[in-house]
């Protein structure tokens, strides 16, 4: 696809306050983004009637690998909890925030459930029910750090556009894996998070087709974030929760 214009709007840092500071609510679990960056590769794709996860969003088993050297495809993903011990991740002390690189991002399900929408030249189209998993990299043998389960979700783009499009989701429920366990561990809310993914440089522009009436299948560049409703405590002061939760699966290497 064409040279990526990273716009990711959800993509604010997360504040990382001092100990005993406030909780936050709607908080950041994780977000994601291809590094490097995958040109020729869809990270999401629309079949014309389901939305899926494309070829960039998937790991290509390099993540051991100095950063510098790894190639596209794969996702880093970021979350503000520490989980020790996964190969081709970095601990961030600092921050109370863990990094891992050359990650995976599926999604299964996520079927039109009825005609695209054109409001006043913005498409709308509504999606069933689906699924999630994002794992480590595959290299020894990928680890899941979070699955969960969408009630529902929605595309929206600008009719003939191919960018600043969204898929978004409020109905997600976090089911499992090792930042679902550190959510847990630190008290939070698996249950009522959303979803928000950036759509760019679409290809084709969006449309809506005339015989199915949902949208026009494409492909599009794309990175996002998973939140949290709820009160979770920050970071810092759930540092020591969340590395003993990490202990426990300290046992699994790939």
């Amino acid at each position: 696809m064409t040279i990526r214009h990273r716009t990711l709007a959800c993509s604010l840092a997360l504040a990382i306050a001092v100990l005993f500071a406030p909780a936050v609510h709607a908080a950041e679990l994780l977000n994601f983004k291809p590094v490097p960056v995958s040109p020729g590769l869809d990270d999401f794709t629309w079949t014309g009637a389901n939305f899926a996860s494309g070829p960039g969003n998937f790991s290509n088993g390099d993540g051991n690998l100095p950063v510098a050297n790894q190639t596209a495809p794969g996702l880093q993903v970021d979350t503000p909890f520490i989980i020790p011990a996964v190969p081709g991740s970095t601990v961030n002390p600092a921050s109370g925030s863990t990094s891992f690189f050359d990650a995976s991002l599926t999604l299964t399900g996520f079927a039109a459930s009825g005609a695209a929408l054109n409001a006043g030249g913005t498409l709308i189209q509504n999606l069933g029910p689906g699924a999630f998993t994002v794992n480590s990299t595959t290299a020894g043998g990928a680890v899941l750090l979070l699955s969960g389960t969408i009630t529902n979700g929605t595309i929206v783009g600008a009719n003939g556009g191919n960018a600043g499009a969204f898929f978004t989701s409020t109905n997600v429920t976090y089911t499992g894996g090792l930042i679902f366990n550190a959510l847990i561990a630190a008290g939070g809310t698996p249950s009522g998070g959303d979803l928000s993914v950036a759509l760019n440089d679409a290809i084709p522009n969006f449309s809506i087709n005339g015989t199915t009436t949902f949208l026009n299948a494409f492909g599009a560049d794309g990175d996002g974030l998973f939140r949290v409703n709820g009160e979770v405590p920050e970071p810092t002061s759930a540092l020591a929760l969340c590395a003993l939760a990490g202990m426990a699966v300290i046992r699994r290497r790939r």
